[in-house]
């Protein structure tokens, strides 16, 4: 994962401490629960790993690097997502939230190829602090989740989550 020089402290839970570095956006639970079940969250926050699947890896278990099975829902660090989403890819099955930089190499090499479903967030998303409250703070880019399957795929068509689904695109 990537190397974070700088921290910002927010107040919440003290048995989830407070400490967040930049690169974690912690997803709302309205976001999770709108997607279904998932098996596992291979980029989960070290501050609590329990929000969203059965099972998790945290920076610790270097869920790059780890074995994946059964769905997966993944928000990586946005410092770095060409890589979890070339691993998503090749796993095909789950969801990734990510920022919509869609003009970029990976979006133009991996996404636009193998997603089977892509919806496109209405707004700027509104991420988590360690205790659930929502940040003062947004990303710079609106939000996309894949997914990696027509079985995601129909999930995200289906959700009641604000923003434009697309599900044929040509490729040229």
């Amino acid at each position: 994962m990537a190397t974070v020089s700088k921290r910002i402290e927010f107040g919440g839970d003290p048995l989830l401490s407070t400490a967040v570095d930049v690169d974690t956006w912690l997803t709302p639970r309205y976001i999770v629960q709108a997607l279904g079940h998932f098996d596992l969250d291979p980029c989960a926050a070290e501050l609590n790993p329990f929000w969203i699947a059965a099972k998790s890896y945290t920076l610790a278990d270097d869920g790059l690097r780890s074995a994946w099975t059964g769905r997966v829902f993944m928000n990586p660090p946005f410092s770095n997502t060409a890589p979890w989403i070339r691993k998503h890819a090749e796993h095909a099955h789950g969801i990734t939230l990510v920022p919509a930089s869609v003009e970029s190499v990976v979006w133009r090499d991996t996404v636009w190829k193998r997603a089977h479903g892509i919806l496109l967030l209405h707004g700027r998303t509104r991420f988590c602090n360690p205790d659930g409250s929502a940040t003062s703070g947004r990303p710079l880019r609106s939000i996309a989740l894949i997914g990696w399957s027509d079985y995601d795929a129909k999930i995200l068509a289906a959700s009641a989550l604000a923003g434009v689904f697309l599900k044929d695109w040509n490729q040229r």
